[in-house]
């Protein structure tokens, strides 16, 4: 008899998160699992969940209840159904908005609400929080024998409640982390869930990458001189101000390059501004979203990612299956991920820095070549992560 799988998740656009989720998904054995996954519907990856899958369309009050980006107003009159949680979600929404931290303001007023929403029927094996925003659902809301939720990133940058958090953290059976950095950072916050806490990396399929990256790209990135690409949501944590400010400098130096960026995100309108102020509108391109980047990575000089953080980027784990060179700013875990002048170069959290690397790649063939050389043969673990994965499962 299979084994029941839930997922719990939101959508399936543009982002890290996503698309290792939607790796791993490719990489389950379904003779063995059958798998339910909470999604909403018309997600740019939405065609590459198998066809094995189950999709379940979120509860309602998903639509609410996690106060979702520039819809408050749409979100208000969904939650007028729910008793009086219209008036807490208003109260809610503001305090978030004063605060500037609507990540603890969901959190609260999830567990205020908690009550009036409803439990999930149907009973499972497993049950999954795999973008880590979802432990109260999954603790109260959700029938399963064994209950596991993945942590993607640095945990002291989510500004959450960390007691709300270690609540639930508590009551789970097990904790994913992604990386050494991850689950060191992550177990010095919370000792005590140190014998529950494991490491598995994204899965990601080098084969159907690879495969994917020979499809044809769109006219919009016809450019003979040299192609820097980065792969992320347009987010102010990913260090895209920087990215605009050594690209000045790199025009300025009289080098003849264009900067894309393939993703979405709320702050578009802000980079849309700072690359105008820089005049940048022919140099600096904002690609928006796109349902297959391969091609991109495949057609780009180098890949250059300026972020503040990440848990491991999977758009750089991509970037090494396809052996191009890439420049990471020095965020906590950049050493995880490559190692410096050998698969990447690791440079400062500044633009000057970032222009330097940059500079360095487009004089010296040698180290382009030395990087991608190094990279052929690289190959992410994917059989070790779905042992892994497996081994949580069979321990129910």
């Amino acid at each position: 008899m299979k084994k029941r799988i839930l997922i719990l998740g939101n959508n399936v656009e543009i982002g890290g998160v996503q698309k290792s989720l939607i790796s791993l998904l490719q990489s389950i054995n379904f003779d063995k699992y059958e798998v339910d996954l909470v999604l909403r519907s018309g997600g740019t990856f939405e065609k590459y969940v198998p066809s094995q899958v189950n999709l379940i369309a979120p509860p309602k009050f998903y639509k609410w209840i996690f106060i979702p980006k520039d819809k408050f107003i749409n979100a208000f009159f969904h939650s007028l159904d729910f008793n009086l949680n219209s008036f807490r979600y208003v109260y809610y929404l503001f305090k978030g908005i004063v605060t500037r931290n609507m990540g603890k303001t969901r959190q609260h007023l999830l567990e205020t609400c908690m009550h009036t929403l409803p439990t999930l029927n149907k009973s499972y094996d497993m049950a999954i929080d795999y973008t880590g925003k979802y432990k109260p659902l999954l603790i109260e809301k959700v029938n399963a024998s064994k209950k596991i939720s993945w942590v993607h990133s640095d945990y002291r940058v989510f500004r959450t409640d960390k007691e709300i958090d270690k609540k639930y953290y508590e009551k789970l059976d097990a904790i994913v982390t992604i990386s050494q950095t991850n689950y060191d950072i992550f177990t010095s916050e919370f000792p005590k869930m140190h014998e529950k806490t494991h490491i598995m990396q994204n899965v990601s399929n080098k084969k159907m990458i690879q495969n994917m990256s020979m499809e044809s790209t769109s006219k919009d990135y016809n450019f003979t001189g040299w192609k820097i690409l980065d792969i992320t949501r347009l987010d102010p944590n990913k260090g895209l101000d920087i990215a605009v400010r050594a690209c000045r400098r790199l025009i300025d130096a009289g080098y003849n390059i264009k900067w894309y960026i393939i993703g979405e995100g709320a702050e578009r309108k802000n980079l849309e501004k700072l690359i105008k102020e820089y005049e940048l509108e022919k140099n600096f391109i904002l690609l928006g979203l796109k349902s297959n980047p391969y091609p991109y990575m495949r057609e780009a000089d180098m890949i250059v990612h300026c972020s503040l953080f990440e848990g491991r980027s999977v758009a750089i784990d991509e970037a090494m299956l396809l052996a191009k060179p890439i420049i990471l700013t020095n965020y906590p875990t950049a050493k995880d991920q490559i190692e410096n002048n050998e698969t990447g170069l690791i440079c400062d959290i500044s633009a000057e820095s970032v222009f330097h690397a940059v500079v360095r790649l487009i004089e010296n063939e040698k180290i382009r070549k030395n990087l991608t050389k190094n990279l052929q043969e690289f190959n992410l673990p994917v059989e070790k992560s779905m042992n892994k994965f497996y081994s949580l499962l069979e321990e129910i």
